[in-house]
């Protein structure tokens, strides 16, 4: 099945490059539905596989069970480190369809753009996902199963609904980032659509976040609803920022603010900053850590330091460095677009637009280059990934 998987990856380089703005509206229609199929059917191959409880796959091995309600058994799709990935490209270009049919029929520059951002981080997401081989037959014996912690209904809805939330956060960033991105365009303020997202992301967060505290009480007893854990507060700040954004546009008596674009931009960027907390295991002391740590021997101080060190671990440093440095490129950005609106300063938008995507770029290469380089040819690990170590 990893042959699907390599379809999905090869749909979604299609989509980051294709001419869209040369296709007629049908052809864009259609060609937005099949690249939703393709990139969602991993996914739901992998679901299938759980229902099925097919031990000639490694991963179903681990965590499934011929014994668990076909409930449970669809949530083991997600309890393993492979599932996530595929379960958020799928729920993110599904989220990029529906939410994109209406531009699709005229295709503007910044329509454009959003389909190449929002193609090109299904990309990275996807050459993870590769890496970590979700299809990989069988090599242990006997069988394990999804920790019985996690064999509840809670864990059936929760995890789906933080990555829809997730996944809603990056459109709404999208719709910001594009907006910055294309030269034809004054930046200023949010389109209808996007307040649509963030309305939407905000209710699912909402959802996810109340869902998340009533499992941690009712289920795994830690003492309460909520806790300053870091992946509890990281779910938390996007769903501010949504919150901020849309009460930023209504205002009463002021006209809409052009600092909603910037503040666009941070849900998306925090939905990854929560990522990263949750799935790099070991740097933040949670009750949420991912998976168990591999580590041994004493561990640097600072949570940077313990960051930089996971890179050197296998396809999990991979993909923190990748989050890590989509985090840094994002807020450079941000950064850069503030200083430049408060200045006051002419610039030229499409050498501005030349310089944010090549930065962009970088975080897709990561995990490419881990495919090309450790996957493909052998190495021990990507040369891009000591890029963060150099930076800082």
């Amino acid at each position: 099945m990893q042959w699907l998987l390599g379809l999905a990856l090869l749909s979604a380089v299609f989509g980051a490059l294709a001419p869209w703005a040369r296709l007629s509206a049908d052809a864009r229609r259609r060609a937005s539905m099949a690249l939703m199929v393709l990139q969602a059917s991993p996914f739901v191959v992998l679901m299938w596989l759980f229902i099925a409880d097919d031990l000639a796959y490694e991963i179903v091995r681990l965590h499934g069970g011929a014994d668990m309600p076909v409930a449970y058994r669809i949530s083991a799709a997600w309890g393993g480190r492979e599932g996530p990935l595929l379960l958020w490209a799928g729920l993110l270009t599904v989220c990029a369809y529906w939410f994109g049919r209406s531009g699709a029929m005229d295709a503007g520059p910044t329509w454009t753009m959003r389909q190449r951002l929002t193609q090109g981080f299904i990309l990275a997401l996807l050459a993870i996902a590769w890496l970590l081989e979700p299809f990989r037959p069988v090599v242990g014996f006997g069988r394990s199963e999804l920790n019985p912690l996690l064999q509840t209904d809670l864990m059936v809805i929760h995890p789906p609904l933080v990555f829809l939330f997730y996944s809603l956060c990056m459109l709404v960033s999208i719709h910001s980032l594009a907006a910055l991105l294309d030269p034809d365009s004054e930046g200023g303020l949010p389109t209808p659509s996007m307040l649509h997202i963030a309305r939407a992301g905000l209710l699912t967060g909402a959802l996810a976040i109340g869902l998340g505290g009533l499992w941690a009480y009712t289920v795994l007893d830690w003492g309460g609803y909520w806790a300053w854990d870091p992946v509890e507060t990281g779910s938390l700040l996007p769903w501010l920022c949504l919150l901020m954004l849309l009460h930023l546009r209504i205002t009463p008596g002021r006209p809409p603010s052009r600092w909603a674009v910037a503040l666009g931009l941070l849900p998306g960027w925090f939905a990854l900053h929560a990522t990263m907390v949750t799935r790099a295991n070991g740097v933040w002391a949670s009750v949420h850590a991912f998976v168990a740590g591999s580590g041994s021997g004493e561990r640097p101080d600072s949570a940077l330091g313990r960051l930089l060190e996971l890179r050197a671990n296998d396809v999990a440093g991979t993909e923190v460095t990748t989050y890590l440095v989509a985090l840094f490129v994002t807020l450079f950005l941000l950064i850069a677009w503030l200083m430049l609106q408060q200045s006051g300063f002419a610039i030229d938008r499409r050498r501005w637009r030349y310089a944010a995507l090549t930065s962009l770029a970088l975080v897709v290469a990561i995990p490419v280059s881990g495919l090309m380089f450790v996957y493909s040819i052998g190495f021990e690990t990507s040369p891009l990934e000591t890029i963060p170590a150099w930076s800082l």
